[in-house]
Formats: structure tokens, sequence, C-alpha cells
């Protein structure tokens, strides 16, 4: 991560740069996965009488 205002380079947890004192902004959450809709294909046969 670096610091939009200075460019140097900050640890990612840091809420303030080192070097200038800028404040950062806060990391995004990483996107959760979507959820699969599990379908289950279950063949039907005609049974003849």
């Amino acid at each position: 991560m670096y610091c939009p205002n200075c460019g140097v380079r900050v640890p990612k947890r840091a809420r303030y740069c080192p070097n200038c004192g800028a404040r950062l902004p806060k990391p995004k959450p990483a996107p959760k996965p979507p959820k699969v809709l599990l379908m289950i294909y279950v063949p039907v046969w005609p049974v003849g009488w």
C-alpha cells in the first residue's frame, strides 16, 4: 500500500503515513465469493404400465 499524499510505501494496517502524517483510507474488505446455487439434476424417466 502506498500513501496517496506522498507515495511512500506504508504497512497494510497503518492509519497514518509514517513519512508525511497523512491519514490513509480504510482498506476495503475482501469481496465475498458469490453464493452458488447448486441444482441437482435428477432424471425422471417415464414409466410405462
